[in-house]
């Protein structure tokens, strides 16, 4: 064995510091030697007992994102396959009853819809709205929350007469909070993600939904897509709400994702409606009275719809309200 200089210096080395642990590239450099002079020698002292070795794991970032990408793919193809199945699509009232007048055969469930709308239309009052009904008559939610406190919408989403706090109580409710980490605040939710990190933040929703999943249908809500886009660039952005969607599908999930129709080039707002199942626009135009807000259903996939625009004005304690009701 010490007719070895390698292994002799490797003794020395360690016999000098006994409580070092390292690669083989790392013990290499210790003594001044290549990979390749020392790898025998290693496994010589390994076998005799006098090394151990221990296995470390990494995590591989490459492989990663390539399986993420085929799922990505698989559920691209499994829902192209049910298109072309032409499967029926259950529809029913939300209860928001602007959206129920112009959907002439009731809103499709399990679909993706975007809530294309101007800079205070009230694009998270509609959500809230949304989701604050479909809770009453059973179902559950998850709010993912790029723009505002978990708290702020409880506040808000109280004014309409929804105690979050009950549902959440129940196990019917959960916020994913995307906003008190990139403020500085640590999030007192269950549920909390840097929305840069577009790999965790999917892992994330993925366990939320799940949860929901178990308890009943789920409406979700992602306030705003605006801000991922700003946050983590519109290719990412647009690739994560892709396969979101898909997951979503996966759960039969009903899905709204708000976008300000004003903040981006209109390749990416193409993008956006394309990948989505439905879009609600909002606008705001000026008059000699004031502001007036406008609603209409630019599209909704397997669903008859009215594509006029309806007037409407937003009220904290109803969310939105066609003109004809107030």
């Amino acid at each position: 064995m010490m007719g070895s200089e390698v292994k002799a210096e490797l003794l020395i080395l360690f016999h000098n510091e006994p409580e070092i642990t390292d690669t083989l590239d790392g013990l290499a450099k210790r003594i001044n030697k290549d990979v390749k002079t020392v790898k025998d020698d290693v496994e010589d002292l390994v076998e005799l007992g006098l090394l151990t070795e221990v296995k470390l794991y990494s995590f591989n970032k490459d492989t990663d994102l390539k399986l993420q990408g085929e799922i990505s793919s698989q559920l691209a193809e499994g829902i192209a396959e049910a298109e072309r199945e032409e499967l029926p699509i259950e529809k029913l009232r939300i209860g928001v009853s602007i959206i129920d007048d112009l959907m002439i055969d009731g809103y499709p469930t399990s679909s993706g819809v975007l809530v294309l709308g101007d800079p205070g239309a009230g694009k998270a009052l509609f959500c809230q709205q949304f989701i604050c009904e479909r809770l009453k008559r059973g179902e559950c939610g998850v709010y993912m929350t790029l723009n505002d406190f978990p708290e702020s919408i409880r506040l808000s989403m109280m004014h309409m007469g929804c105690d979050l706090k009950m549902y959440e109580h129940q196990g019917r409710f959960i916020f994913v909070d995307c906003y008190s980490m990139h403020v500085g605040m640590k999030s007192s939710e269950k549920y909390s993600e840097d929305p840069s990190n577009i790999s965790n933040l999917s892992i994330t929703i993925s366990k939320a939904l799940s949860e929901q999943s178990r308890v009943g249908p789920v409406i979700f809500v992602l306030d705003s897509l605006s801000t991922l886009i700003q946050r983590s660039g519109p290719r990412p952005s647009l690739e994560f709400l892709r396969v979101l969607l898909g997951k979503l599908r996966a759960f039969k999930s009903t899905s709204l994702f708000i976008l300000n129709r004003k903040a981006f080039h209109p390749a990416i707002m193409a993008a956006a409606q394309d990948i989505t199942d439905g879009v609600i626009e909002m606008k705001i135009e000026e008059d000699p009275s004031g502001l007036l807000n406008y609603l209409r259903i630019t599209k909704m996939r397997g669903a008859r719809h009215s594509t006029a625009w309806v007037p409407y004005e937003k009220r904290p304690d109803r969310g939105l309200v066609r003109k004809s009701e107030i």
